[in-house]
């Protein structure tokens, strides 16, 4: 018969054969340390790069926008007579600003007619400034008292503006810098907005042509609502 310790060494012995050494437990828990590690950093960078997705389709819905919105009031731009420009039309075109008479929401009529000047101001915002035509203040001023601002852009350094009409001397159709003292609306104006740098969102550059519209003429020079407007 097996003495007693011959017998505790060979249960010894199974014990170690089925069990774990320190060594080898550290080494286990090394590898499931560095695994988890690679994981959680490859689900940062997912999560990273949804953020960034997410943030540039936010920042585009923004062109759009502001697109869709210059689109849909410079379509429907009136031809009215400037009073302070005899039979000239109410629109004042620049390369780097605009100023133009259109309707404004539905909600308040198609006959409710606004001022709307386009331009870049301090901080690098495209702003379009709107004031009720009928207002007592002087319109034609460079100051935005009286003006309602909504911007439609950050991080815009400059626009870049043409329009598309006869020349004054050729009278052929060209592309022209500025418009201005015409009695007519150009057939076609074009807008491109410069972004800033490293600002990754794309401006599509965009082409307006206003609403064909005729004449009406002027009974009253005091009061130029309907005056040229479209008939």
């Amino acid at each position: 018969m097996p003495c007693a310790a011959s017998l505790r060494r060979s249960s010894n012995e199974g014990f170690k054969e089925a069990g774990f050494t320190l060594i080898e437990a550290l080494v286990a828990l090394f590898v499931f340390g560095l695994v988890a590690t690679l994981v959680l950093g490859v689900l940062s960078m997912q999560a990273r790069a949804e953020s960034t997705l997410r943030g540039r389709i936010e920042a585009e819905d923004k062109v759009v926008l502001a697109q869709n919105t210059l689109r849909e009031r410079m379509s429907a731009m009136r031809r009215l007579v400037d009073p302070h420009g005899g039979d000239t039309a109410f629109f004042r075109g620049q390369s780097d600003r605009l100023e133009f008479i259109a309707p404004t929401f539905q909600a308040e009529g198609p006959r409710a007619l606004y001022r709307f000047r386009l331009q870049v101001v301090t901080g690098d915002r495209l702003v379009l400034y709107t004031l009720n035509e009928r207002t007592s203040l002087q319109a034609t001023t460079s100051e935005e008292l009286g003006w309602a601002p909504l911007e439609l852009l950050d991080n815009v350094t400059r626009l870049e503006m043409g329009y598309f009409g006869p020349d004054r001397f050729t009278g052929a159709d060209t592309w022209q810098l500025d418009w201005m003292s015409r009695t007519a609306l150009p057939k076609l104006v074009r807008i491109r907005a410069v972004m800033g740098q490293g600002d990754m969102r794309r401006w599509p550059l965009l082409i307006v042509r206003p609403a064909p519209q005729s004449r009406k003429p002027c009974r009253d020079q005091t009061n130029s609502q309907n005056c040229g407007d479209k008939s």
